[in-house]
């Protein structure tokens, strides 16, 4: 797995100011326990984060509506070509892979994924 530099920067800072330093502390422990690799944010970026911006930017498109912080997840999941977590309705209005459908998660309308139905349900 792997996360932004850009992402896990804006992750600790929220977390941070909703928990103070332990909770801080915490986030880059789970981080580091689950092993996922912090991927920098540099200049071979640009392209991928320019046209992310160019078709999905909030002041751009109605549906996706990305933020800054979404164009670097946006960037960094088109440079690696690997399917994205996320849950809301802004990245599902992208060009970019589900991870929870590929899953088999189901999606409500409001993007929050949902256990797959098996036979016991």
């Amino acid at each position: 797995m792997f996360i932004g530099a850009a992402t896990r920067a804006e992750t600790w800072l929220s977390i941070y100011n909703q928990k103070g330093t332990n909770g801080a502390r915490l986030i880059d422990d789970l981080i580091d326990a689950l092993k996922i690799k912090t991927v920098p944010f540099g200049e071979d970026s640009l392209p991928r984060f320019r046209q992310g911006g160019a078709d999905y930017h909030h002041k751009h498109d109605d549906k996706a509506r990305l933020n800054l912080g979404d164009l670097y997840t946006y960037s960094l999941a088109k440079h690696l070509d690997l399917p994205l977590f996320f849950q809301g309705t802004d990245f599902e209005n992208t060009d970019l892979k589900n991870a929870m459908k590929a899953l088999g998660y189901q999606m409500s309308e409001k993007g929050v994924p949902m256990l797959p139905k098996t036979p016991e349900r």
